[in-house]
């Protein structure tokens, strides 16, 4: 629960099919449904460690229109009647009617990863509810559930405050994907029986691929040319859901993005490669690949030649294989940051959340942390200049603390398989 193929967010994607890579390895025989609010179901096949796999993907829906069996509502309430009724025969008719609840009951592992930083109520509190109620089917059937690696919190109201202490409380085993998380839950959840563990995110186990045509404007060459990439996030370009600087910025994020390359243009002669992780319809408050066009069209013509566009419809596995070109690496999406941190390269990142502070520093790089909520324009500056001057200096650490990750990562996943 809680990631999705194919989706137009990538890191989304990554953690999902990260996770049933491990799956599949320790595993071999392993069948996944993969539940999510969604209009389609059936099977997907993917290729995972070099062998298509089938994927039941098992939907729900809260529009008004949808069918009844697949309203998250509907599916709640069978779920009550279910834990109430003691009737064995219409508890098993129950069940059997409907798909989603019977993908639950017949699973002898439930995981779910709230998209790595939805256990909040940072995206709003009615986002918040929507994720957690699958949580709360799972435990009315009596089943276990684990959180595997996320960002817990913030939690600005109670009723989050109540829902998350709930669902931790009831969770068989608790992951964080970063050492504060887990005084985090520690504090929220007192004298908490539940286990908590810290394991770094899964999607820096996530495999690399070159993808088979290069669509990149204009036209690029990895041979001749250092290259920074860039990553744009459309959420912040669009100033979020509430489109009003709904992540308290210290400053202009569109600005600060167009200086920021102007520099990188004039004081080097690296080329830019700007690499959306999330793509969505054309002008949507999300789409990167918009918000990347609309910096470009900011940038002096005496650069253009310079400044290059990744337009190609690629899967995570392709993306994170066109970020290993990349010689420095900035961006404001987190996975698009793990995809860059898992191969080595430098990174700086443009952090709107706590959730960047944890995987960085779960590979040294808490100085490569520049935090919009807390830094003036300026001095995000000033710490990304020094951050690329101190590049080549980490790298080969850096290589070496994301094999450590990696391992990490591995050998937890399977703690919970076996």
């Amino acid at each position: 629960m809680g990631a999705a193929l194919r989706t137009g967010n990538l890191g989304v994607s990554a953690l999902g099919r990260s996770f049933m890579k491990i799956a599949a390895h320790y595993k071999p025989d392993a069948y996944f449904y993969l539940l999510f609010g969604s209009k389609r179901n059936g099977i997907e096949h993917i290729q995972i460690n070099n062998k298509l796999i089938p994927i039941q993907i098992v939907n729900y829906r809260l529009s008004l229109k949808a069918n009844l069996h697949e309203h998250l509502m509907w599916i709640l309430f069978l779920a009550m009647i279910h834990k109430i009724l003691p009737i064995k025969i219409i508890r098993k008719k129950i069940i059997e009617t409907n798909r989603y609840l019977k993908a639950i009951y017949e699973s002898e592992l439930i995981c779910d990863i709230h998209g790595g930083d939805s256990f909040s109520d940072i995206y709003g509190l009615r986002r918040f509810i929507e994720l957690v109620i699958p949580n709360i089917i799972i435990f009315l059937l009596n089943k276990d559930l684990i959180l595997l690696p996320q960002t817990y919190g913030p939690f600005n109201s109670r009723i989050s405050k109540i829902m998350s202490s709930y669902v931790m409380r009831k969770s068989a085993k608790v992951y964080s994907r970063d050492k504060a998380g887990v005084k985090i839950v520690k504090d929220l959840c007192k004298n908490m029986k539940s286990e908590i563990y810290f394991c770094p995110d899964v999607a820096f186990i996530l495999d690399a691929a070159e993808p088979d045509k290069l669509e990149v404007i204009p036209r690029i060459s990895y041979d001749d040319q250092r290259i920074i990439g860039i990553n744009v996030s459309g959420l912040l370009y669009n100033g979020g859901y509430t489109k009003n600087n709904m992540f308290h910025f210290k400053f202009d994020y569109e600005d600060f993005i167009i200086k920021l390359i102007n520099f990188f243009l004039e004081k080097t002669d690296s080329d830019i490669l700007f690499i959306p992780h999330t793509i969505t319809s054309r002008g949507h408050v999300e789409d990167d690949l918009s918000a990347c066009e609309k910096v470009m069209s900011k940038i002096g013509n005496n650069y253009k030649n310079r400044i290059h566009l990744v337009t190609g419809n690629y899967d995570e596995c392709e993306i994170k294989g066109l970020i290993g070109n990349c010689d420095y690496f900035i961006g404001s999406r987190m996975h698009s940051c793990i995809a860059a941190l898992s191969q080595g390269i430098p990174t700086s990142c443009i952090a709107y959340s706590r959730k960047f502070h944890g995987i960085f520093d779960s590979v040294g790089m808490s100085d490569f942390v520049i935090d919009a909520t807390q830094m003036n324009e300026n001095e995000c500056f000033h710490r990304i200049e020094k951050s690329f001057q101190r590049g080549e200096e980490i790298r080969k650490d850096l290589v070496m603390r994301s094999e450590e990750i990696k391992l990490l990562v591995n050998n937890s996943m399977r703690q919970i398989l076996d």
